[in-house]
């Protein structure tokens, strides 16, 4: 008579506070060791389906794991145990990421079967404890959380992840939070970290007059913070034309470029462009109002016909947050650039986005400049890559308007060219 078997079921659910896809990004990655026990993990096509083989932290055995189906649209998989247990006939298990209201559910579960019940419900106690520190990871790893530096200067900073620092800078008319999305979405691969410019937010006052200058010098203060030789910078507007100013001073310490929104501000405009638009941006301050009076008329003029209300409510706290000295100076800062970029120096890739209904950097505008760098690069025995997107029915804050499509191109552009910057 044949000896029974013992099935038993493991099942361990979190809901972790980040986009669904965002999860999915790192709890479907089958390829690779992003669980804290893998010591290393490979993976490529065995017969028609793809296998992982793995180590353990502490244990001297291979394992060898088999995915049995994927469904990336559904964000579920499951795969089955084929090489490394001592104990158990068989092993099958299954990862399940939903949404849940803002956030995402994730549900992770196996089945085990052995001839030995002890065994079998030693091994689902395992495979829990194994679960569980899974999850712990994904949600330490998506977890947003402000950090402060304090010399030279008070920087306020929010920050997720490991590994290269990517660096985001936002708009004359936002801030830190702003970027909460993509931090997010970056975090599973980088170390994502989000500054208030001078003045707003958390950092310290802007000096009178501020200059790009000040600007390069809160940059290199985070990258010495974090311990970086060389950084990813993600610019939105005003934001895009201090990454591209800081690429043009210091191509050697940027890995990657990403300009959404703008590129090179007023640097190539004509004297009387630059004073109309000084002027109609300053006129308001000059009568008296604040950013939080002007909030209500700038936001109209920048979103795009399907902007999410959300998205409206961060872009009106944002700019209703604003002392009216920050964007003085911002505006003024904007409106004096010292230099004219010269795009031959960039060595790094570079990805430009901007909204369809963008009405300050239209899809025009940015494509002719991403011709330009292509251009002014091409002669070069192995030239940079230069990508455009242009992300549908967005206007000009189009990370924060169609977020989901914003991240999906800047992740995968980071994990493209992510290396070992030194970090």
């Amino acid at each position: 008579m044949a000896a029974p078997h013992f099935t038993t079921e493991v099942e361990c659910a979190r809901v972790i506070e980040a986009p669904a896809d965002v999860v999915w990004e790192i709890a479907g990655d089958f390829g690779s060791a992003w669980h804290p026990a893998m010591a290393a993990c490979r993976a490529g096509p065995v017969d028609g389906a793809v296998e992982r083989v793995f180590t353990v932290h502490g244990v001297e055995r291979t394992f060898r794991e088999r995915q049995t189906f994927r469904d990336d649209g559904g964000r579920q998989l499951r795969y089955r145990m084929v090489e490394g247990s001592t104990v158990l006939d068989r092993y099958d298990a299954a990862i399940r990421v939903d949404g849940h209201g803002r956030g995402a559910r994730i549900v992770w579960s196996a089945v085990l079967t052995g001839r030995v019940a002890d065994a079998v419900r030693a091994g689902a106690d395992e495979t829990r404890e194994i679960f569980e520190q899974g999850l712990d990871f994904i949600e330490s790893r998506l977890t947003v959380a402000p950090c402060t530096l304090e010399a030279p200067r008070r920087l306020g900073l929010l920050c997720a992840g490991e590994g290269e620092l990517v660096l985001f800078l936002h708009g004359i008319g936002g801030r830190k939070e702003n970027w909460h999305h993509q931090l997010q979405a970056v975090a599973g691969a980088a170390r994502a970290v989000a500054l208030d410019l001078r003045g707003y937010g958390e950092s310290a006052p802007a000096p009178q007059p501020l200059g790009l200058e000040d600007h390069f010098a809160d940059i290199s203060a985070v990258m010495a913070h974090f311990g970086a030789r060389r950084l990813h910078l993600v610019g939105m507007s005003y934001g895009s034309w201090i990454a591209a100013s800081f690429a043009h001073a210091h191509p050697e310490l940027v890995a990657s470029l990403t300009l959404s929104g703008g590129c090179t501000g007023m640097s190539e405009a004509a004297p009387e462009t630059v004073s109309g638009f000084r002027q109609a941006r300053l006129a308001p301050l000059d009568r008296g109002l604040s950013p939080a009076d002007m909030a209500g008329d700038v936001v109209s003029s920048l979103k795009g016909p399907d902007c999410p209300q959300e998205a409206e409510d961060e872009l009106l706290a944002s700019m209703r947050a604003i002392p009216a000295a920050t964007y003085r100076a911002a505006i003024e800062c904007f409106t004096t650039p010292p230099f004219r970029l010269r795009f031959e120096r960039w060595k790094m890739p570079v990805l430009m986005m901007t909204g369809e209904c963008d009405r300050l950097a239209s899809p025009a505008e940015i494509g002719s400049v991403a011709r330009r760098i292509f251009e002014a690069r091409a002669g070069e025995k192995a030239p940079a890559e230069v990508e455009l997107a242009v992300i549908p029915r967005a206007g000009h804050l189009c990370n924060l308007e169609a977020a989901g499509t914003y991240s999906g191109h800047l992740r995968t552009f980071i994990a493209r060219h992510r290396k070992d910057t030194g970090n």
